[in-house]
């Protein structure tokens, strides 16, 4: 089915009013020598706030029709989210020959994680593609290929800034050839207009950028329900918006003026956090018990990076593949902790699957003409037309995000007993509760 949607999707649609029509367009301004950064007809929804040199590497596709490049595009999509899929199975399996079931395992994941990779597809964003690259910088470095993984991690950063999280992981794994080639690369991104526009035009195009960026943060980017991050969740609570009407404008550039101090600080506590258990793993541990902790580094890392982005859309959450390949292995193997990963499995599908429904169900009304008042339907995808605040509508809104943390939740279960070794002996119902919690969650969902 998703296969058949998106071929469906590739040949009728235009193109036009997508995150890729945002890229195309940019492209065309700058080759034909105007700036990128300019609010046209369709407003600050659809406007390119992405750095400059991410404008002129799509130059290439200006010459093309929107359509036509779209559906290049799409299909370069398609085959970066095959790459994303292959590299998570070598993270998490290791080197090939690998065990029987992996195509369970693959499908699993591929299934929980589907809502956000057809997103990725259907808009033409570079989720799916900063998600390959910080896989690949991943794959590199545990191949000792440093200075290749390091580049591929300044890739990332290229085409999305939340990658630069990652970066001080290389200073705690004391990765310099990897630092080195990160700062290379971001070098060369930050000149790349200078052939155009010259060091002067390219310093002035950076500063516009800036501007851009502050004029066009509109209050709606922030409080929307499509906005799944912590700043989101932060920005729909009482003293703030309900989601569609914003209670106080000074509030919220408070909120988001004091958000980048959150940030910091638990960035700092979860590289704390990180730097402990590195110094506290033992010497001997095997190659698979090394690899399932770097494992779970690399799931604490892309997590804190999906979801402190301030504007973490539903498109960003690619990132979610890696560890849900890696409760999907720990539930195949029927390891302690199974339950509490495949419930985090079922939850994390469950928490798109649900929204289809009222979806299909608000657009019947919608074609009906039915009734105007405001129905919990409506309130549930965001349509709040009063000034309405309600706690459970505020949990669904943040569906995702739950969903996120449950994930890393079930990953941190898993990982944190010890080592692989002593997990395959470990019975269950030891103190960290893995299987009592999951029964309990089981017979809630049954209730």
């Amino acid at each position: 089915m998703f296969v058949g949607v998106s071929l469906l999707d590739i040949s009728v649609r235009p193109w036009i009013a997508t995150d890729f029509d945002e890229y195309h367009r940019a492209g065309v301004r700058v080759a034909c020598g105007e700036s990128p950064y300019q609010l046209d007809e369709l407003g600050y929804w659809h406007a390119f706030r992405y750095p400059p040199g991410f404008a002129y590497a799509m130059t290439p596709t200006a010459g093309l029709d929107v359509a036509w490049a779209g559906r290049l595009w799409f299909a370069t999509n398609w085959a970066l989210l095959a790459g994303c899929l292959g590299l998570s199975l070598h993270l998490v399996l290791g080197p090939r020959p690998w065990t029987a079931g992996v195509p369970a395992i693959a499908l699993a994941a591929i299934m929980a994680c589907a809502f956000y990779n057809f997103s990725n597809l259907y808009q033409g964003q570079v989720g799916i593609a900063m998600t390959c690259a910080c896989l690949g910088w991943a794959a590199c470095r545990r191949s000792n290929w440093n200075f290749a993984g390091g580049l591929l991690l300044a890739g990332a950063c290229a085409v999305k800034i939340a990658p630069v999280v990652l970066v001080p992981y290389l200073v705690l794994r004391k990765d310099w050839r990897g630092l080195a080639a990160v700062a290379l690369c971001g070098v060369l991104f930050v000149a790349m207009p200078v052939p155009w526009v010259g060091f002067d035009g390219t310093l002035e195009l950076h500063r516009e950028w800036l501007r851009f960026l502050r004029d066009t943060q509109a209050p709606i980017l922030t409080i929307r329900p499509g906005n799944q991050g912590l700043l989101g969740m932060l920005a729909r609570t009482p003293g703030v918006s309900n989601g569609g009407i914003c209670y106080s404008l000074e509030t919220l550039k408070e909120l988001e003026r004091y958000y980048q101090l959150v940030v910091a600080v638990l960035g700092a506590a979860l590289y704390g956090f990180l730097s402990v258990g590195l110094r506290g793993r033992s010497i001997g541990l095997s190659s698979e018990d090394e690899r399932t902790r770097d494992n779970f580094d690399l799931v604490l890392l892309f997590l804190f990076m999906t979801l402190a982005n301030p504007c973490a859309w539903r498109c960003n959450y690619p990132p979610l593949l890696l560890p849900a390949v890696v409760l999907a292995h720990h539930a195949y193997h029927r390891r302690p902790g199974a339950a509490s990963c495949r419930t985090a499995l079922w939850l994390l599908a469950l928490a798109w699957t649900w929204a289809v429904p009222m979806v299909l169900i608000n657009l019947v009304r919608w074609w009906l003409n039915a009734g105007e008042g405001i129905t919990m339907l409506e309130v549930v995808m965001g349509n709040v037309p009063n000034d309405r605040w309600s706690f459970a509508v505020w949990v669904l809104q943040g569906s995702h995000v739950w969903a996120a943390l449950l994930v890393g939740w079930a990953c941190w279960c898993i990982a944190t007993p010890g080592t692989e070794a002593e997990t395959r002996h470990r019975p269950t119902g030891t103190r960290f509760g893995v299987e009592s919690v999951a029964a309990k969650l089981r017979s809630l969902l049954r209730s």
